[in-house]
């Protein structure tokens, strides 16, 4: 994604060898997805806003999130498999995560805890 649109991508899955998304600028709206890869990095936003609603991102060579000066928004139901590299703005919103999502969250107004089957953000 290499401008300033606005893009959603819906119920599909995405597997490349190596870094199948990119966004550069603009936003890209994932919901009910997959995306796999087994190099580079999954999910790589430079400057845009990435908003992850419901969706699997894996790498199992490397980085499965990289955001480097951009805001990603991840809400509802996220599997995050890979090492998450954050440099500027990640939010974690009500949800189930596999990942302690603690250091994402406004503790302000929501609570995390860990259950037998994740990680629980809820709204106080």
């Amino acid at each position: 994604i290499d401008n300033t649109g606005d893009y959603t991508i819906r119920n599909g899955k995405i597997y490349k060898n190596s870094s199948p998304l990119y966004v550069h600028t603009g936003t890209l709206n994932i919901e009910n997805c997959e995306i796999e890869t087994t190099s580079g990095i999954a999910l790589d936003n430079l400057f845009g806003t990435v908003n992850i609603r419901n969706c699997t991102i894996k790498n199992t060579g490397g980085e499965a999130l990289h955001n480097s000066d951009g805001t990603v928004n991840i809400s509802e139901n996220v599997s995050i498999e890979g090492e998450i590299v954050n440099n500027k703005s990640i939010n974690v919103y009500s949800g189930r995560y596999n990942f302690d999502p603690t250091e994402y969250v406004d503790t302000d107004k929501y609570d995390v805890h860990k259950g037998t089957e994740g990680w629980f953000v809820t709204e106080k």
